[in-house]
């Protein structure tokens, strides 16, 4: 456990606690904390604007988690139906996975569409913003035939999630997230994390 961290922990939940318990609160400012003077002088603690690369990036790890336990437990899992002579199931020892440094294909014609479509101004974009993305993946010359020539009803149900979470992530943390290049290093996440994962 990170020291630093939990002390701030204590800090900003004993200010936040201060107006309703303030004697206990006090207490824990001079006697736990070891701090001068008393919490109910200091005022609300003030916090820096989150960083939305690091949400993202948090986000990011948290769902490849979920995938790859579930992805074991299903490979370890035991048949469904039992036979006498059937081996115990695999453990899993190692796995390997795949990262891409930016976003290719249908999602980069997806992002250079909803850049045109939206208005730094306003933090919105315009209101026929999902055509216009269709429309651009449609005729984009870099994504093969193949996909393009499906019902639009089945390009749209591909691509229009994709585009609806960009569009909400966009308004929260801004143009960046419209950029082809990813934010942050997914590797370098996953390396840092591999105990956990």
């Amino acid at each position: 456990m990170n020291r630093d961290l939990l002390m701030r922990y204590i800090e900003v939940s004993t200010l936040l606690l201060t107006p309703i318990c303030p004697h206990v609160c006090d207490h824990i400012w001079v006697n736990v904390l070891k701090r001068k003077g008393s919490a109910l002088t200091v005022g609300w603690p003030s916090a820096e604007e989150p960083d939305y690369v690091i949400r993202q990036a948090a986000e990011f790890l948290d769902v490849l988690k979920n995938d790859l336990r579930a992805q074991i437990q299903k490979k370890e899992a035991p048949p469904k139906k039992k036979k006498a002579d059937a081996p115990p199931p695999p453990k899993i020892t190692h796995m390997d996975i795949y990262v891409a440094p930016r976003y290719g294909g249908w999602r980069e014609a997806v992002l250079r569409s909803l850049a045109q479509e939206y208005n730094s101004e306003t933090n919105k974009f315009s209101a026929n913003y999902s055509q216009a993305v269709f429309d651009a993946v449609k005729s984009d010359p870099n994504i093969p035939d193949d996909f393009k020539n499906q019902p639009d009803k089945v390009i749209k149900t591909k691509i229009l999630p994709f585009a609806k979470l960009k569009q909400e992530q966009t308004i929260i943390g801004g143009t960046t997230i419209l950029d082809i290049e990813l934010p942050f290093k997914q590797d370098e996440i996953i390396n840092e994390n591999k105990e956990y994962l």
